[in-house]
């Protein structure tokens, strides 16, 4: 394959000395992106390649910016994958998607098809997953033994707390 903005040399011969017309045929490859990674967030935090995303808050992923490619003309479809299988998700037909925590844990598909306009033949789907996982907020909750301990005294706290690990 070619290297794209490579120099391509093309030698042409006459033959039996006429001259005349010819054409030359280039294709390009547009699932070739040039990114990464190819989904970026806003919201959440971000812990190794899972973003978490903490009680009711919402994130929104969508595709990188910067990504290239030689065709404009894309169609995008969000999926939400079951074990190895995409499962689509109806309506999510734009290069972003919200989720909140009724999305659930999962990892999340786009995919983008490119569609030639002057060669509908060559259309071709890239696809970019990302992990998301959905945490209950923490509610705090202490009791303390001892509160009626003066200076200096030992106060022991117990906790309560809930949707957290301590």
């Amino acid at each position: 394959g070619l290297i794209p903005g490579s120099t391509v040399l093309i030698r042409v011969w006459a033959e039996s000395g006429n001259d005349g017309a010819f054409n030359i045929c280039s294709l390009l490859q547009p699932c070739d992106l040039e990114c990464d990674p190819g989904i970026k967030s806003i919201g959440g935090n971000i812990n190794s390649s899972t973003i978490e995303v903490c009680g009711s808050d919402s994130v929104k992923l969508f595709l990188n910016n910067s990504c290239r490619t030689e065709f404009t003309s894309a169609t995008y479809q969000w999926y939400k994958l079951n074990g190895s299988n995409p499962v689509i998700i109806n309506g999510a037909t734009r290069d972003t998607i919200v989720l909140n925590s009724s999305n659930g844990n999962g990892i999340y598909q786009l995919n983008i098809t490119f569609n030639p306009v002057d060669s509908p033949s060559l259309s071709c789907t890239r696809s970019f997953t990302q992990a998301v996982s959905f945490y209950p907020r923490p509610t705090a909750s202490f009791t303390i033994n001892g509160n009626n301990t003066c200076s200096g005294g030992q106060v022991s706290f117990t906790s309560s707390t809930s949707g957290a690990t301590i």
